[in-house]
């Protein structure tokens, strides 16, 4: 405690002097209790962290290594359960300890990527070279093919007895030859008029000389 001084004493310096001293103990008061607040208050404070688990999930089951040791690779046993010194364990693909190649999901998770994107290139490399059209517009039929040569079948036909050998198109519906062909093989039967053209890939119209029945 301290002496009051001699004299009268002014009331009024003491309790201004006073009053500032109150508000920032107030203020100061108000600020901590915010600050606890927010600490206390922290809603799904996991909800983060769960999410990050959920999106790294690997599926051991499309790796082909779904039930086997994550460490020694054997499928008698789960990885928590292995007696294999891990320090024993090394892989050789990716070069840690711990594991075996068999079950390097890193080395894994490499292959079925590649492998992915190659099947993915196949099929549209198929899909673009293996293309046919045969579209047929009134008495005009379009014979083409879409991509590169491709090797092509050849078989032997008998025609009134005589060889002939035609390329096969299995999805044309005419047989085409030509009149060089036609008159070697001297099948004395009449050639009849005929109302269809076709056109070439080359997108030029061929009129025939007629067909033979």
């Amino acid at each position: 405690l301290s002496r009051p001084p001699d004299g009268p004493v002014d009331t009024h310096r003491i309790i201004k002097r006073a009053k500032p001293q109150q508000g920032n103990h107030c203020s100061r008061k108000r600020q901590s209790q915010t600050r606890n607040f927010s600490r206390q208050y922290s809603p799904h404070p996991h909800h983060r962290s769960q999410s990050r688990g959920r999106q790294g999930r690997v599926d051991y089951k499309s790796l082909g290594i779904d039930g086997l040791c994550l460490n020694c690779g054997r499928a008698n046993h789960r990885a928590r359960e292995c007696r294999t010194d891990r320090g024993s364990l090394k892989c050789t693909s990716c070069g840690k300890a711990g594991h075996v190649t068999k079950v390097c999901i890193t080395t894994l998770l490499k292959k079925s990527k590649t492998h992915s994107l190659a099947s993915q290139d196949m099929s549209e490399e198929e899909h673009s070279e293996h293309t046919y059209g045969i579209v047929r517009i009134e008495e005009t039929e379009d014979l083409y093919e879409v991509g590169p040569d491709t090797d092509k079948y050849v078989v032997t036909v008998s025609l009134n007895g005589k060889p002939q050998a035609f390329e096969v198109d299995s999805g044309a519906r005419f047989s085409l030859i030509s009149e060089a062909d036609f008159n070697k093989l001297n099948l004395n039967v009449p050639i009849q008029p005929t109302a269809v053209s076709f056109r070439s890939y080359s997108d030029h119209i061929i009129k025939p000389m007629g067909k033979v029945t």
